[in-house]
């Protein structure tokens, strides 16, 4: 039986939001609990666990990650409040922030080939 994944999206502090994968949800979880899991949940103690899901992969499970990343995006409307997959820093340099935003509107299309 091969290894079972989570994709995994941690509401935060400050409305902010952080979506992550694991192996071991349970570990990883306490980490960024505890302040050590991410610099973001770091700067933003997480709240709760919102939204989990299984991968059969990693492969699949960083893909999942960086779709969820960009639909967060999308509701909560502010690239400073989400943190997840290719777009893990708390505060992005422009270029960043610019293809997160243009990354979520081609998923909004229809057009993100990830």
């Amino acid at each position: 039986m091969s290894k079972m994944y989570y994709v995994y999206v941690l509401k935060c502090e400050g409305d902010r939001y952080y979506i992550g994968h694991t192996s071991n949800l349970k570990r990883r979880i306490q980490e960024h609990m505890d302040g050590t899991g991410a610099r973001f949940t770091s700067m933003y103690k997480p709240e709760k666990l919102v939204y989990l899901e299984k991968c059969e992969s990693r492969k699949e499970a960083k893909e999942k990650e960086n779709i969820i990343t960009l639909e967060v995006l999308l509701l909560v409307g502010d690239v400073e409040k989400v943190a997840g997959g290719d777009y893990p820093q708390a505060h992005k340099p422009k270029e960043v922030k610019i293809q997160m935003i243009k990354n979520a509107l081609a998923l909004k299309r229809g057009e993100l080939l990830i």
